[in-house]
């Protein structure tokens, strides 16, 4: 019987969870188990290793079949992702409460705090917190406390995707790049990439938000090919790059109603892994997501684009006084001119809180 259990949903879960996990593995100091769901499972896959199916063993997500699991487990610790839109995570801390089980749950992007820990499948459902919370920096941190979340649970511990990001950026060299680029088919062109995100397939966060993927999207190639008419020379490679949750259809199709000059090639693709894509570009344009920061680290320019905005912007360098978010299509006009065709933008730095898998691994410790 295992000591720990790792569970993730989404994307940005898994990726906070599976260095965690590795070190974990290599410390062999505990029993463990890995579980997952949907998009986490291949995540799992992609770094290397195995995760069970929730699913297979429970079935249907309630509280019932996940307290029935977690009783015929012998966890003493659960260690978590904070996925928003699913609600298993939050329905197992739930149960943990009544099981005495100690729960860690990792945020993985500065955004939507304590919704993370609130039912979406209950109206009006009060929110129901773990015994860690383990944050960015204190940045981060102090915005949960701010939003609600007890302070006696938010601990600042970095984020161990980070750790994935910096060790793929080792590897990384200009025989590595040259390839990359063939492999997108880019030659002498300025490459570009939309980092897109799966806001569509979220009515409530497309409602607050006050736009979609495929609204920013069209705005910024619409603006691309009007601003075209003043730069002909300059040849450009646009790729869209999917979030896995993503809704390819409405991608495609905004970029199926757009005529583009001979000198512009748009196209979808996620066959490079994130790092790969973003050491190949010469700018990434998206709206709030990971990918962006994740650019960042890779020394890479950056346009955040929210045209519509409606609430707090989500991303957390504009609300840092870092990067200033498009928020108008005269704003768009600027930007695209300068750093899409003029090549004009500063390089941003950041500091990031190292160590964060070391940092959960004695939380988990504490719990035991």
């Amino acid at each position: 019987m295992s000591d720990i259990l790792f569970f993730s949903r989404d994307p940005g879960a898994a990726n906070c969870i599976i260095p965690v996990y590795k070190k974990v593995v290599e410390e062999n100091d505990n029993t463990f188990d890995l579980y997952g769901k949907d998009f986490a499972l291949d995540k799992y896959r992609e770094s290397g290793i195995k995760g069970k199916d929730i699913l297979k063993e429970i079935g249907l997500v309630d509280r019932e079949n996940i307290k029935k699991f977690l009783e015929g487990k012998s966890y003493k610790v659960l260690v978590l992702g904070s996925s928003f839109e699913d609600e298993t995570e939050r329905i197992m801390i739930e149960v943990a409460k009544d099981l005495n089980i100690k729960t860690i749950s990792i945020i993985d992007n500065w955004m939507n705090y304590k919704k993370r820990y609130v039912r979406q499948d209950i109206e009006n459902a009060e929110p129901v917190y773990p015994d860690t919370i383990c944050t960015m920096d204190e940045f981060s941190k102090q915005e949960t406390i701010e939003e609600g979340v007890p302070d006696d649970v938010v601990r600042v511990t970095g984020q161990p995707y980070f750790e994935t990001v910096a060790l793929r950026n080792k590897d990384i060299d200009l025989n590595s790049i040259k390839q990359d680029k063939e492999t997108l088919g880019v030659n002498d062109e300025k490459l570009i990439v939309f980092a897109s995100e799966s806001i569509k397939s979220a009515p409530k966060i497309e409602e607050e938000l006050g736009y979609n993927q495929g609204d920013i999207l069209k705005a910024f190639l619409e603006t691309v090919v009007e601003l075209d008419k003043k730069h002909k020379d300059q040849k450009l490679k646009i790729l869209v790059r999917p979030h896995p949750r993503d809704d390819i259809d409405l991608l495609q199709k905004t970029i199926n109603n757009l005529d583009f000059p001979a000198n512009i090639d748009v196209f979808l693709s996620d066959e490079l892994n994130s790092q790969e894509i973003i050491s190949a570009a010469d700018l990434v344009v998206g709206m709030s997501s990971m990918f962006l920061l994740e650019s960042i680290l890779f020394h890479k320019p950056i346009m955040s684009i929210q045209i519509g905005l409606k609430k707090r912007d989500p991303f957390f360098l504009s609300r840092f006084g870092r990067v200033e978010s498009v928020l108008n299509k005269e704003e768009l006009e600027s930007q695209v001119e300068n750093m899409v065709f003029k090549s004009e933008y500063h390089p941003i730095e950041i500091d990031i809180v190292k160590g964060a898998s070391d940092k959960i691994i004695s939380i988990i410790k504490e719990h035991l």
